[in-house]
């Protein structure tokens, strides 16, 4: 069964973003994947977060109530398995109580993205229209 949590939204304003070729940063990746109309606590925790990833490269598991604050829970069970799973983060080492791992940025959503994108250009050409549009 697919949770709602699982999927990927994209807002008209990110739409509009990438229509323009304008840059986008971390606060509208975080938009994609925890929309802040629908849950602004796990995208603010999702925000915060990646923020200080970014900084620091490598985030070990016992410093992750510091980072977070308040919000581990939800780090825990919702965005990080989240991030993981859409392949922007790495989590390297055994999870579970008592145990330590680390998390680090990760690159497998540009290659899937890049992937989806190409397959997409693929079926468009052998079935969509003759004139480009």
């Amino acid at each position: 069964m697919r949770r709602s949590n699982d999927s990927l939204y994209v807002k008209d304003e990110l739409l509009r973003r990438v229509d323009e070729q304008r840059k986008l940063g971390v606060w509208e990746f975080m938009q994609l994947f925890f929309p802040e109309d629908s849950n602004s606590k796990q995208f603010q925790c999702a925000h915060r977060f990646m923020k200080q990833l970014l900084e620091v490269k490598t985030i070990n598991s016992s410093n992750l109530k510091e980072i977070i604050g308040s919000d581990y829970t939800t780090l825990l069970s919702i965005v990080l398995p989240k991030l993981e799973k859409f392949g922007l983060v790495r989590i390297n080492g055994e999870r579970g109580r008592g145990k330590t791992y680390s998390i680090q940025l990760g690159k497998t959503f540009s290659d899937r993205i890049r992937y989806i994108g190409l397959e997409w250009f693929r079926i468009y050409a052998k079935y969509g229209d003759g004139d480009g549009g």
